[in-house]
């Protein structure tokens, strides 16, 4: 049963809680007379972050006769969460831990100065929008503890960096297939404007632009897309599946597919149209009905 309980303003030397619930092995921290209870038994829930809960005499003096225990006179027992400053330096390193393999310079201008529970530091990647500038950005961590808890803090950071990064050494059309003459690499230091900006231009050959990109444009993967495994216009083989038989001709693709699609082709000799399921490099396949 869990007892009534009080919560009240922070007092000084107070038990810890490093979990959901205030346990045997707290109280008897704090009033070593209930030692003999068994440590896992849970007595409370814990308090929440900052503040503190009192177990009232009157409680203790009934868990103790529940028990058998000679308690004598105890005084109210009261539980907290051990609070800190996460320091800089933790900061940094739970950033730099986000941020690999990338090396990348980090310099905190603002940040969360609330004392937290103790507990691992964690910051996902930053938001960076693309855009190369100097401005500070805003980017949100979490400290753990409990079970499955987290207490946000938050940093305004600059972020700079170096290395080879890929532009289009011309403008690149939406959906037409990279060429290596296409892109240059080029070598950087400055802000960090992107995440996912690739490093060598074999990353981007074959792929496609989702949109068209200028000349001059640093490539990023979001950028690209994988290229259909059947383009528009492209001369396929159809193999035509007529029971335990094989019938191949050549069509037209009309539309463009990826493995797995369903795409309009024409046949080349008959004029006749139809669709196909792409399976593979300009390769498509139809079953046909048997009878009627």
């Amino acid at each position: 049963m869990i007892p009534l309980l009080l919560f009240v303003a922070a007092a000084p030397h107070c038990g810890y809680v490093s979990g959901d619930r205030i346990y045997a092995r707290d109280l008897a921290g704090a009033a070593p007379a209930f030692a003999s209870l068994p440590p896992d038994l849970p007595l409370a829930y814990a308090p929440a972050p900052g503040q503190v809960k009192t177990i009232p005499a009157p409680e203790l003096q009934r868990l103790a006769k529940a028990n058998g225990i000679d308690a004598g006179q105890p005084s109210n027992a009261c539980f907290e969460w051990k609070m800190r400053v996460p320091s800089d330096a933790e900061l940094l390193a739970a950033m730099q831990a986000a941020l690999l393999p990338r090396t990348v310079q980090i310099k905190i201008v603002d940040r969360s100065n609330n004392a937290v529970p103790n507990g691992d530091v964690k910051f996902s990647l930053p938001p960076l929008a693309g855009a190369v500038n100097a401005a500070p950005i805003l980017w949100r961590g979490t400290v753990s503890y409990g079970s499955h808890k987290s207490y946000q803090i938050w940093a305004r950071v600059l972020l700079e960096g170096s290395g080879t990064h890929v532009v289009a050494a011309e403008p690149l059309r939406s959906g037409q297939p990279i060429r290596a003459t296409q892109l240059r690499a080029e070598q950087w230091s400055g802000p960090l404007a992107s995440l996912d900006a690739i490093s060598s231009p074999w990353q981007a050959v074959g792929l496609m632009p989702k949109a068209a990109i200028p000349a001059g444009a640093v490539i990023r993967t979001e950028m690209l897309a994988r290229t259909p495994d059947v383009l528009q216009g492209d001369t396929v083989e159809v193999r035509v599946n007529y029971g335990h038989a094989r019938i191949t001709t050549d069509a037209v693709a009309e539309e463009a597919g990826a493995l797995g699609a369903m795409i309009r082709v024409r046949n080349t000799a008959s004029g006749k149209r139809f669709r196909a399921r792409v399976d593979g490099k300009d390769l498509v396949s139809v079953n046909a009905r048997i009878g009627g």
